[in-house]
């Protein structure tokens, strides 16, 4: 498995470690271009397990660029986030509708409420909630597929790597073998062995403080009046030091939850995000929650209850050395409280796909790596940062969470009858440069700028 550029128009062969859905997307990309791609993957998978995962429009017009249509896999329109701040734990038992939310009785008022459909349309492509399983599978397929611009992928499944030479673009693997490439890409998550070598300078990870209960329930399982009331939307409930997310996706049959709470209060086996969880320690943690909460979590499938412990890392000096780079969670772990991370590893894989051209020389590797850091890295660590502070207490006691004027967010808790919605000063303004950015486009912009290519 060895390939050098000799010739201009020479495609480079690429090698991918990790097939999630960061390094399947570059590998599309890099195929389309017509480069050989490699994808070296240490399970066995045959889909990614886990939950739902937002495909906002700066995702799904790049998904669009791959031949990939969401709504062919589940995917579900967003068309409304709401957030719910409880006024105190233990609360009468209300109903869990959109009106029982504005009643002066409810325990509930609504702090921020965010209509999308005209984000969605100055945008110009949806915002989808899609399964996890289902988007990599899509990728998987497309990768591997005969149809389509360039060579099929070639993907190596339960592969154990022991070395790696950044230099020149090698991977030693268990029995010996070793693949050649020009270029290595790690894209092999959160608790990456490539970050090692990319980026020996890397600090270990760190405990964020919580840990996130998640489960899948069928929509009919739900209240009645719940479904009708809340499709499409994405709702939050938070308490001072905890919260639950409910949102659809799978054509609308299934609601996707999460529940956050402090990592003190629970224990987890490992930093596997597949723990299996105890539904008696999700309803200890929410026990002062009202009534019409704790009836959602009662309908908690005990064996489909998982549970995983949130980490972070400091950012990382460089994600480029030498004929090498890192990409997604490898590069930069994301916590899940913009619902960004997936989007981010799919924007550094096209951002490596629109840099790398074909007839790109094996010379230029190093300076086309280093130019998909200036593409990518300042816009994933401002998201990153805005992350950071959306995940904190909503009582404050960890700082400030993103929010904008206080009258304003008062009056969307009860001006939201009247069809006046408003949301957060600094959400409104960084809405838009999450979801109006192609970096597709941006990177290929750069390539021009810096080489007249």
């Amino acid at each position: 498995m060895s390939r050098s550029s000799k010739e201009t128009m020479e495609p480079l062969t690429a090698l991918i470690v990790g097939a999630g859905i960061g390094g399947l997307s570059a590998a599309i990309f890099l195929r389309h271009q017509g480069h050989k791609v490699l994808v070296f993957e240490r399970s066995k998978f045959s889909a990614e397990v886990g939950a739902a995962i937002h495909v906002a429009p700066n995702c799904q017009r790049l998904l669009t660029r791959m031949g990939i249509s969401t709504t062919d896999h589940g995917g579900t329109p967003l068309e409304r986030v709401i957030n719910l701040s409880c006024r105190n734990y233990i609360a009468p038992d209300v109903d869990l509708t959109l009106t029982s939310y504005l009643l002066e009785s409810s325990p509930w008022e609504m702090s921020a409420t965010l209509p999308l459909t005209q984000v969605i349309e100055k945008a110009g492509a949806n915002w989808d909630l899609i399964h996890r399983a289902d988007l990599h599978s899509a990728l998987r397929n497309r990768a591997l597929s005969r149809e389509g611009a360039g060579s099929p992928v070639q993907l190596f499944l339960n592969t154990r790597i022991i070395d790696m030479d950044v230099q020149n673009a090698t991977l030693t693997l268990a029995g010996g073998d070793v693949a050649t490439g020009d270029l290595v890409i790690g894209a092999d998550g959160a608790h990456s062995w490539t970050r090692a070598f990319v980026a020996p300078e890397s600090q270990p990870q760190f405990p964020w403080g919580k840990c996130c209960f998640r489960w899948l329930v069928p929509y009919e399982e739900l209240n009645e009046k719940f479904q009708c009331d809340n499709r499409n939307t994405l709702i939050e409930w938070t308490g001072p030091d905890r919260r639950i997310i409910c949102y659809p996706c799978s054509n609308h049959s299934i609601a996707n939850f999460g529940a956050f709470v402090p990592s003190t209060e629970v224990t987890t086996s490992n930093r596997e995000w597949n723990n299996r969880a105890s539904k008696e320690q999700l309803l200890q943690c929410f026990e002062k929650f009202d009534p019409s909460i704790r009836q959602i979590l009662n309908q908690v499938p005990e064996d489909g209850l998982k549970i995983w412990e949130l980490f972070d890392m400091q950012n990382l000096p460089s994600w480029a050395n030498d004929c090498s780079a890192l990409l997604g969670d490898a590069a930069h772990p994301f916590l899940p409280f913009m619902a960004q991370g997936g989007a981010m590893a799919i924007e550094d894989g096209a951002s490596i796909g629109a840099l790398f051209p074909l007839g790109t020389s094996r010379a230029d590797i190093p300076s086309r790596l280093q130019m998909y850091e200036q593409c990518r890295k300042d816009r994933v660590e401002r998201i990153q940062d805005f992350t950071r502070r959306s995940g904190r207490n909503n009582d404050g006691s960890e700082g400030p969470r993103p929010k904008g004027n206080y009258l304003i967010e008062i009056l969307c808790s009860w001006l939201y009858l009247t069809g006046i919605h408003f949301i957060g000063e600094e959400v409104a303004s960084f809405l838009p440069f999450c979801i109006d950015h192609d970096e597709w486009e941006n990177s290929s912009r750069f390539l021009a700028e810096q080489t007249h290519y």
